[in-house]
């Protein structure tokens, strides 16, 4: 399954069954770095921290 969604989604997979499952999130353009949040009580998002998106490439057949 693919979903297409703007800059304003926030994006929050959710597996609710017992069997493993895997997202693998694509996006064009490429991201440079990812934010994560945390619900706060009152229903906002709050920053937690900033990661670096690309990660070093051993190889050019190697996977980001």
């Amino acid at each position: 399954m693919s979903r297409a969604f703007g800059a304003e989604h926030v994006h929050r997979v959710v597996n609710p069954s017992a069997q493993p499952a895997t997202s693998l999130p694509v996006y064009s353009p490429p991201l440079v770095s990812m934010d994560f949040y945390r619900p706060t009580p009152g229903r906002e998002l709050e920053l937690v921290h900033t990661k670096a998106a690309l990660a070093p490439r051993s190889g050019p057949a190697e996977l980001r």
